[in-house]
């Protein structure tokens, strides 16, 4: 009788555990990306203070993606979209999402990017671009540094409470691009000016 006592006694104890367990978990603000690159680059600004939501899987085609249910309810609880700058479905999407959540801010990523353009759809004489902009701005670490600056002035600006380990996580990342930056410089020397595909 003894033995069913204590184990009794036992299960209400780790029940009760569980059960405390769950109540204290932290609620984190949600912050939305279109793609996965740019939840790597937000997650090694801010570390784990936010819930990072990518619209687009990988695998999935940012051409002809629709977003699930479940990416839809996470978006109406996000704080801000970063959005990558030009692909095809922030293009189709974008006016839905801002109607999922009228009160989540929507920021450009590609704000400062240095875009390229395709020459057949880049007209020399004006300043008009049709379509045909590279949208991959996040494979040159150059490029990297300069997105890495936009969403840090965001989030410093909007959680000043985090500025600190914002202010390290940053500078660590940045040291990080310009060492791979120089590497890349110096293992692609001996090919500039070949082509490749």
């Amino acid at each position: 009788m003894r033995k069913i006592i204590v184990f009794v006694l036992l299960i209400g104890a780790m029940v009760s555990c569980n059960h405390a367990n769950k109540q204290e978990k932290v609620i984190k603000p949600t912050v939305t990306v279109s793609i996965l690159p740019q939840k790597y680059l937000v997650e090694r600004i801010v570390g784990n203070h936010f819930d990072v939501n990518v619209m687009i899987p990988p695998g999935a085609s940012p051409v002809s993606y629709e977003p699930t249910p479940k990416h839809m309810k996470e978006l109406s609880n996000s704080d801000v979209y970063i959005r990558i700058g030009h692909i095809e479905f922030e293009k189709a999407w974008m006016k839905n999402i801002q109607n999922i959540n009228p009160d989540m801010r929507i920021i450009d990523q590609s704000e400062n990017a240095e875009l390229i353009f395709s020459e057949e759809n880049h007209d020399h004489n004006s300043d008009h671009h049709h379509h045909g902009i590279d949208p991959h701005i996040w494979t040159s670490p150059k490029e990297v540094k300069k997105q890495a600056e936009f969403i840090y002035n965001y989030f410093i600006s909007n959680y000043p409470e985090l500025e600190l380990e914002i202010n390290k996580s940053y500078a660590v990342f940045q040291d990080q691009q310009d060492s791979l930056d120089l590497y890349l410089q110096r293992a692609l020397k001996p090919y500039q000016g070949r082509k490749f595909l």
